[in-house]
């Protein structure tokens, strides 16, 4: 989040999406671009959540295992 608030993004960490719908790690916008960043650390997949958020946004999931945040790009 850090990273992405340093490169000019709004971000939005648990964000909860209108009518209690799901709850996403982070959203971030910038430019008219707008992510889902789900973090996997014990999940398997999302698509329990995915189901919950709005079809409008790419959903980006990043595992923790062996992530390096300089080898991460929007």
């Amino acid at each position: 989040a850090l990273k992405l608030k340093k490169l000019g993004w709004n971000v939005y960490s648990e964000c909860r999406f209108k009518d209690n719908k799901g709850r996403a790690d982070l959203v971030v916008f910038k430019d008219g671009l707008g992510y889902i960043i789900e973090i996997m650390n014990s999940e398997k997949d999302l698509k329990h959540k995915k189901l919950t958020y709005p079809s409008d946004f790419e959903i980006i999931e990043i595992r923790t295992k062996n992530f390096e945040v300089k080898d991460f790009e929007l």
